[in-house]
């Protein structure tokens, strides 16, 4: 094999060098941020944790408020990471549970249906329908407070807009009685009307879908809600570096090579010259 043929296939393996190296580089995973109706400059929101007295709630039991729901918007593919929501329970030993539903946007409204009370006592309840379930909370996990619930999820999104929602279910010693709770104690908090919430819409059984805009126009503010999402970066790993140093170091030993070969040759000529004047 000539010279030039040689380094031919040196560059040709470089290049599959480099080729493996980018293709074992990682997606690394970058909490971003999609909605945030809790971290407000109105001190009088729910802030780190705190309660606060000028905020309020909605129950989410369905023969009061419930079930209720935030909405928020997606402008490319992610994944949905987590989803924080400021809840309480009026009775945290009830027994009961509520559930954190996402749901796709039907419309400007969450995905709902109306079924008949099982309980022959308010006539009809409204409920989601084609949801997902991130999780579920228990009421005993609870307290009569507000507190910052975090639920970690790996959902994956298309751009559009959705909902997260909060729903309960009868609870296990629940009776047909009226005067008897006969769901769970959930509440969801929502803020005061302050500017710095992005514009959404908030939805409850009693008075549907009311928008919230940037500068308090509704009479409430939005539920207390934090998305957010995995985006992906390139992230070495030790192995992708060792191939992209052995590609590096292959490329000096060519360049080593070609100064090499042109010093001797250089020595060659030199002697040729020195032959001719002896």
């Amino acid at each position: 094999m000539n010279i030039r043929a040689r380094r031919v296939v040196l560059m040709k393996v470089l290049h599959l060098f480099f080729g493996v190296a980018i293709g074992l580089t990682p997606a690394l995973a970058r909490a971003t941020t999609i909605y945030d109706s809790v971290n407000l400059t109105n001190t009088a929101d729910f802030n780190s944790g705190s309660d606060v007295t000028y905020s309020s709630w909605d129950r989410i039991d369905p023969t009061s408020n419930g079930p209720n729901a935030s909405q928020f918007a997606v402008g490319y593919s992610q994944i949905l990471s987590s989803v924080s929501l400021v809840l309480s329970a009026s009775t945290p030993t009830d027994g009961g549970s509520l559930s954190v539903v996402l749901m796709s946007d039907n419309g400007g409204w969450p995905p709902i249906s109306s079924v008949s009370d099982p309980y022959a006592t308010y006539g009809t309840l409204t409920t989601f329908t084609n949801y997902t379930v991130l999780g579920t909370i228990a009421d005993s996990s609870l307290s009569q407070t507000s507190s910052l619930v975090t639920i970690p999820t790996s959902v994956s999104l298309a751009a559009g807009t959705y909902w997260i929602g909060t729903m309960t279910s009868p609870l296990p010693t629940s009776s047909t009685d009226p005067a008897t709770e006969v769901f769970g104690s959930g509440q969801w908090w929502w803020t005061n009307p302050d500017a710095s919430v992005p514009a959404t819409y908030n939805f409850n059984s009693i008075g549907a879908t009311a928008p919230f805009a940037a500068g308090g126009t509704s009479p409430y503010g939005a539920y207390e809600l934090i998305v957010t999402s995995n985006t992906s970066v390139s992230a070495p790993e030790p192995t992708t570096l060792a191939i992209f140093s052995c590609g590096i170091a292959g490329l000096g030993f060519v360049r080593w090579r070609k100064a090499r070969r042109c010093d001797r040759h250089s020595l060659f000529e030199h002697g040729a010259v020195l032959e001719q004047l002896i």
